[in-house]
């Protein structure tokens, strides 16, 4: 299996891509964190009508969510950004990839043993995309203002074999204005610290809870670094994980910081114009 691993991330490199620039007039951004239930996936329309997909939940949940905001017409997709291959994550881009025509993937190509990220590369393998591996000596900057900063990784992990998957999570801080936006996918207590020594900038108006609200995640530390507007966290109905964690709530709310569970709203959007969200 590691062999086969190896052999479809050393055919994928052939179309590596550090930068994309995608150009037309400009207009709001869009942010859709989707109900998938227990897992994260969210949609960014770009200000100029690019279309990014960060993540894509479990099972095929991801569909109906899309088909609310995307004219069936739309097959389009114009970037895919996978945090970490655990399935709640990965499951839905496989068949996204199905089903819409990608122009570009982001993600950190670790080695994990998992069928679906087998199926996942496979068919990235099969279509004409470029494969951009993740590491935070590049950022994606889109169009003129909006701009995909990468935190974590620090170095290129291709290949590498993580003792806890969650923690090969790629750590992405979306700029568009005054208007920033943290992912952290399931990365844990151990890759916050990491980050913290970096001494990056980690601030953000919202963030999306680590590991859908785990107390594994979302340290105190990290918090009040990142200082958040508003928290949505993503997490699935009686889910068997108990996300998210009453920790974590108590955390949030001793820095009296907003929060949100999709589990109870449904889809978030936000609206954002170079200033602010509505």
């Amino acid at each position: 299996m590691l062999h086969k691993f190896l052999f479809l991330l050393v055919t994928l490199w052939t179309g590596l891509l550090l930068t994309a620039y995608l150009q037309v007039p400009e207009q709001n951004l869009q942010i859709h964190y989707l109900s998938v239930g227990q897992g994260d996936a969210t949609l960014i329309e770009g200000p100029d009508g690019q279309k990014i997909l960060l993540d894509g939940g479990p099972f095929s949940n991801i569909l109906p969510e899309l088909g609310k905001l995307m004219p069936y017409y739309d097959k389009k997709i114009d970037l895919i950004i996978l945090t970490h291959p655990h399935a709640d994550h990965i499951d839905g881009l496989v068949e996204i990839l199905k089903r819409y025509e990608v122009k570009n993937i982001l993600l950190n190509p670790v080695f994990y043993k998992s069928s679906t990220y087998l199926e996942f590369l496979e068919t990235i393998k099969g279509q004409d995309l470029n494969f951009i591996p993740a590491t935070n000596k590049y950022g994606l900057e889109i169009g003129d203002s909006l701009f995909f900063e990468i935190l974590f990784p620090f170095a290129d992990t291709s290949f590498m074999e993580f003792k806890n998957i969650n923690n090969s999570s790629m750590v992405i801080r979306l700029k568009y204005g005054e208007n920033i936006f943290l992912f952290t996918g399931d990365a844990e207590e151990e890759v916050e610290e990491l980050l913290l020594r970096s001494e990056q900038d980690l601030s953000a108006t919202y963030f999306q809870a680590g590991h859908h609200g785990s107390k594994t995640a979302n340290t105190l530390y990290l918090l009040e670094k990142v200082n958040p507007k508003l928290v949505i966290i993503s997490s699935g109905t009686d889910n068997k994980f108990g996300h998210p964690h009453q920790e974590t709530l108590d955390r949030l709310n001793s820095w009296e910081i907003a929060y949100l569970d999709l589990k109870e709203t449904g889809t978030f959007s936000l609206v954002c114009d170079l200033r602010e969200c509505m």
